[in-house]
């Protein structure tokens, strides 16, 4: 696809091309009558646009930036994490931005991924009476998802931040059981002295974090690591991170399942049918 930002563009032109810029999912859905329309010009000026960018007519322009939105999707250069979307971004734009934001994430974290390390995590919550969930805010809303996975196939989980009880519940823990901290930071002290707490009682933990360099990543006996792309004192919302989050978790999840598939598909219908009144 030519630039759509170059020298010898009337103003018309310059101010269709940067319609097509913020619009180009429905644009490409357009007639050159109905682009012209919402431009506020005539078709001869699109077609003119056309030729200054190189394709001979409407219908080989559409094509080329057909191919430029599909391929948009895989570029680094044009994802922001902390803010995919600003000010007069159309909807069709923030849609297509977020669904790059999507596709950008799951690559970024499957770069990184230390197979051997989500393997380990799967067997330790396999094996755990109980799995003891710390998160606050979106990242709760998130171990709660966990949860509701894991006890359909008879997995007890508890979220021990929920009442702001994480002390007391770190407490309870056992060397039977197994911690689960999930915090892009990592850092938090109430985190820490918890973990301290499940040190004692010789309770095994991982932490889902992007930050290397905090005293919870270096403590707790598996650190599944987060790309750090995300700016936490000026973001839109923590979409980046939750993303990955859920993949992660969604993938210890499929570990776990299918480890002992046939058992826990079996568990799973039976609780899918007593919940379900069948």
């Amino acid at each position: 696809m030519k630039p759509m930002h170059m020298t010898g563009f009337t103003r018309t032109e310059q101010s269709v091309a940067d319609y097509i810029l913020n619009h180009g999912d429905d644009m490409v859905k357009m007639s050159v009558r109905q682009l012209a329309d919402e431009c506020y010009t005539a078709p001869n000026t699109i077609m003119r646009l056309c030729r200054k960018t190189g394709y001979e007519g409407f219908r080989d322009f559409k094509v080329a930036l057909l191919k430029e939105m599909e391929t948009a999707v895989y570029r680094d250069e044009l994802l922001d994490a902390s803010r995919p979307f600003y000010i007069g971004n159309s909807t069709s734009k923030i849609a297509h931005t977020m669904m790059t934001l999507q596709h950008q994430a799951v690559r970024d974290l499957l770069n990184e991924l230390n197979y051997k390390d989500l393997e380990k995590t799967a067997s330790l919550f396999m094996n755990a009476r109980t799995i003891f969930i710390y998160g606050r805010g979106d990242s709760m809303i998130r171990g709660k998802s966990f949860m509701n996975k894991m006890f359909k196939i008879n997995q007890m989980c508890v979220m021990a931040t929920e009442t702001s009880e994480e002390a007391g519940m770190s407490y309870n823990a056992t060397s039977e059981d197994a911690a689960l901290f999930i915090s892009y930071r990592g850092g938090a002290p109430a985190y820490e002295r918890c973990l301290q707490i499940l040190k004692k009682k010789k309770c095994p933990s991982v932490l889902l974090s992007a930050d290397k360099d905090t005293a919870m990543s270096k403590a707790c006996d598996i650190w599944i690591h987060i790309p750090d792309r995300e700016n936490s004192g000026d973001n839109i919302g923590t979409f980046y991170s939750q993303v990955c989050f859920d993949y992660i978790l969604n993938l210890i999840y499929c570990l776990i399942y299918a480890a002992t598939y046939t058992k826990n598909h079996n568990h799973k219908i039976e609780i899918d049918r007593q919940t379900s009144g069948k």
